[in-house]
């Protein structure tokens, strides 16, 4: 198994890891506004789930779509 080119399955594993942080990063670069609100939409979710289950961050995810519609 030494000879053969195909990396082990650690190898393979960082390298996609690397290769994903790459381009995560080409596209924070391009794109930092849609990124923060990705993740406050994600802490905002977080938080609601934490606080109130399931109904409530569907109902509140549901109004915040209408309202970013809306501006």
């Amino acid at each position: 198994m030494r000879g053969s080119q195909e990396p082990t399955f650690f190898a393979r594993k960082e390298r996609d890891f690397h290769r994903e942080r790459r381009r995560g990063e080409a596209f924070r670069k391009k794109n930092v506004r849609a990124e923060r609100r990705f993740i406050e939409g994600a802490a905002f979710k977080m938080a609601i789930t934490i606080r109130g289950g399931k109904e409530s961050l569907r109902r509140i995810v549901s109004t915040n779509i209408r309202q970013e519609a809306d501006q």
